[in-house]
Parts: structure tokens; sequence; C-alpha cells
């Protein structure tokens, strides 16, 4: 199972749709926040896909979700923006809330910046900004089978 991971379009919807094209065997889509009206605007051409979307900071008189829990291959993915969590000046209380919902996988963005890192049984997931706020975006792009999860980054520029 294959699962594109991506967070804060602001406003730079085409680079959504360009990394949904890249993998059309993606066929579930987290997006982490900041850009809902993005999602808005290129779900439709995209009836294949599931999206799993949650608000973040930028995402104002939005009625999505703060977080989520949804399972894929065998895993709990909790998926979060991230900002509630303080996760730019560290991501225990990310870490915490993940694991008090059952997850082996923590996705979220807030900070533009692409990171991945293993905390004991616990994977925190960052796929970055795929907005150009910093040149190329980034995203991510999750494998999972049977429980076992590999990761990558994709990039658009």
């Amino acid at each position: 199972m294959k699962l594109l991971v991506l967070s804060d379009s602001h406003g730079e919807a085409g680079r959504l749709s360009a990394a949904l094209d890249a993998h059309p065997d993606a066929l579930d889509v987290v997006f982490l926040g900041d850009g809902a009206r993005d999602v808005e605007t290129i779900e439709g051409a995209y009836p294949e896909r599931r999206f799993y979307c949650v608000r973040g900071n930028c995402d104002f008189a939005s009625f999505l979700p703060a977080e989520g829990l949804v399972p894929f291959g065998g895993m709990n993915f909790y998926y979060t923006h991230g900002h509630l969590h303080g996760v730019k000046t560290g991501l225990e209380l990310l870490a915490d809330q993940a694991r008090q919902m059952g997850a082996q996988v923590a996705l979220y963005g807030h900070t533009h910046r692409a990171r991945m890192e293993r905390w004991n049984s616990l994977v925190l997931f960052n796929p970055g900004s795929i907005s150009s706020d910093r040149g190329s975006g980034s995203y991510g792009i999750l494998t999972v089978e049977d429980g076992k999860l590999d990761a990558a980054f994709g990039v658009v520029d």
C-alpha cells in the first residue's frame, strides 16, 4: 500500500496535483493542513483517491478536524498539523499523543522541514512543505506492507 503525505501548500494547489500525478498508484493521501482550500480545489479531479485531511494554523474557518487516526497496512497512523503540539520546539507532546492514540506512526507538518526519525517503536514523519516558500517543495511517499514501513521524500519544482 502506497500513501502520499502532503502538507503546507499555502495556496499552491498545482503543487498538490503535481505530486498526485507523479504517483497514480498511491490511492490514499494524507494532507496535514495549511492549504485546506487547495485540497478542496483539486480533490474532485481525483475521485479514485481517498483523502484524509486535518486543518492547520493557517486554515482559518476550516471545519476539518485537528487530528486523525487511520490504519494502513497493519499500522496505525496518527496525523495532525503539529502546531497544537509545539513541534517547532520539540516532538515530545506529539509523540505522547500518538502513543496515547495507539499509533505506530505520527505524521505532522507545520515546520516546513522534511524529517523522519524513530523514537523507540514510534516513527515521526514530516513531509516538509510542498509550497515554494523554500524553493523546491517536498512531500512524503510511504509504503506499508504487513506492518513494515518504507519512507521516501519526493520533490516538486
